[in-house]
């Protein structure tokens, strides 16, 4: 499926399940999202590839700009995470990152509703350690993984990776 047609499949389930809730996005072209909008978004569904900007540069605009601090951002992306992207984004709550094309659009949906309307974050150094584990996952595709690996690689137990992987 191309980005195009991912992105309005993900309009489509949107607009389906929350009638009332506006939704926008950039238009083609657009190098500064900040510029976009005057308004503030409830949600920020990103790619971190974008032609023609960087969507670490957006979430750093975001997280700096006290009207859009709290927001939370879905990055939906097929870029592999490295244990640098995770750096950059270790000091940042609210973010959720899902590879594209792993979660069916009903299940994006879901994920999606939950982070827009439950209000519990995990706590900073909680989140990280999901982050990592993103990361270790992204860096070992090609490897069949074990939660048990996953666990032991973060120094945690397999009860308590199983616990924050489903509140983060």
């Amino acid at each position: 499926m191309t980005m195009q047609r991912h992105a309005n499949c993900i309009r489509r389930s949107w607009r389906s399940s929350y009638p009332d809730t506006p939704l926008a996005s950039p238009r083609a072209g657009e190098k500064r999202w900040p510029s976009w909008k005057p308004w503030t978004p409830q949600l920020l569904i990103l790619d971190l590839m974008m032609p023609e900007m960087d969507g670490f540069e957006v979430i750093g605009w975001m997280r700096d700009n006290p009207r859009t601090r709290s927001v939370p951002i879905a990055i939906l992306s097929g870029k592999i995470l490295t244990i640098d992207d995770i750096k950059r984004l270790e000091p940042y709550q609210k973010i959720l990152f899902q590879s594209k094309h792993v979660l069916s659009t009903q299940e994006l949906a879901a994920s999606l509703q939950q982070m827009l309307f439950n209000d519990h974050v995990l706590p900073s150094q909680t989140s990280i350690v999901v982050k990592h584990a993103v990361a270790y996952i992204h860096q070992n595709y090609e490897k069949t993984l074990s939660r048990a690996e996953i666990a032991l690689t973060l120094g945690v137990s397999e009860n308590y990776l199983t616990k924050i992987f489903h509140q983060e």
